[in-house]
């Protein structure tokens, strides 16, 4: 990365419009547009196939770096869900139990598994955890529509 922005401080100011554009942008017109710098200039320039490979190892950087970031995140973002299970909202509870069970179990698909022997084992377990999620949220639905509408009193 050092070596990149050394490369990128050692252009001209026109050089490194264009090519912080051009690392950011899915095409070059879309490049001359935000650096301004326009599609006869930098054709004339003898050494734009340089910038080109300059613009996508950039680009190809910062797809390392949002990686890296994202992947440094995935531990205090799991340490957060589950925090998220004593929240004082029962939805937020839900939620947060439904996302890491998903995550962990993955989604029921089949009601029964066979073994190679043919045997059935019973995933009722699961089921039974789903079809508590699935009433559960089906609850909450339920409060919140009637939280929404008004209330409607008639005297008898």
């Amino acid at each position: 990365m050092d070596d990149l922005r050394t490369k990128l401080t050692n252009l001209d100011q026109k050089r490194q419009a264009y090519v912080l554009a051009r690392s950011k942008s899915s095409s070059k017109a879309e490049a001359y547009r935000e650096s301004g710098v326009s599609k006869g200039t930098v054709n004339s320039w003898p050494d734009k196939d340089e910038l080109e490979d300059l613009a996508a190892a950039l680009r190809v950087d910062r797809v390392l770096l949002a990686d890296k970031e994202l992947n440094d995140a995935v531990e205090p973002a799991v340490k957060k869900l589950v925090t998220l299970l004593n929240a004082q909202s029962e939805m937020v509870q839900f939620q947060a139990a439904k996302l890491i069970m998903e995550r962990v179990m993955g989604q029921v698909a089949a009601k029964v598994d066979v073994t190679s022997a043919g045997e059935k084992i019973s995933s009722a377990p699961v089921e039974d955890m789903m079809a508590l999620f699935q009433t559960l949220d089906k609850r909450e639905q339920q409060k919140r529509q009637a939280d929404d509408e008004p209330a409607n009193i008639i005297s008898e």
